[in-house]
């Protein structure tokens, strides 16, 4: 980003503001339509709640969202995140308020089991965490979305890595899972 004048940053701070509205009241978009936050989702969703074609633009889908907002009223949820969270794909991201706050709800509601294996602390040495399906680093507006998140055991996240996107939170009927190699 470099140096900026008052007026560059002034500008700068305006942009990221619009940028943050969209994306929250993208997030009230898909829970009024019932719907994933996913823009590959969201988008086309919105465009057929409107009797409209999706043209596959993220500038596009993103004018949708605001017009469905506009027309059934909707407010971005208001979030009680402090005003500064560090860029998702920033290390200091996992030592945010935000971040915690909601890792920590998503380990109560989802409980501390891993959903890949099925470890628990109670089996031993197991440390759990909580895994972005979709990684921060390609898509950061999905960083506190915790309809991406998943709970996974410290194997099980390393294994995955952030080149995998495997959703681990349903179970398949008749996949065997391999016990982690931390419980043998």
């Amino acid at each position: 980003m470099g140096r900026m004048n008052a007026k560059q940053k002034a500008e700068h701070l305006a942009k990221r503001g619009e940028r943050l509205r969209k994306i929250r009241m993208a997030s009230a978009v898909a829970r009024a339509l019932g719907v994933d936050r996913a823009n590959d989702i969201l988008f086309p969703a919105v465009a057929a709640a409107l009797g409209r074609s999706w043209v596959g633009s993220k500038r596009f889908g993103y004018q949708l969202v605001m017009e469905y907002a506009a027309t059934h009223d909707l407010k971005a949820k208001a979030t009680s995140k402090p005003s500064h969270v560090p860029h998702a794909a920033k290390p200091e991201f996992l030592e945010s308020y935000a971040w915690r706050r909601l890792r920590m709800e998503v380990l109560r509601k989802r409980g501390a089991r891993c959903e890949c294996c099925g470890a628990t602390p109670k089996d031993g040495k197991t440390v759990l965490n909580v895994d972005h399906i979709k990684p921060r680093k390609l898509f950061p507006e999905l960083a506190l979305d915790e309809s991406n998140l998943q709970v996974l055991c410290a194997a099980c996240n390393h294994g995955k890595g952030n080149w995998d996107q495997t959703d681990w939170r349903e179970p398949v009927v008749g996949r065997l899972v391999p016990r982690c190699s931390a419980l043998v």
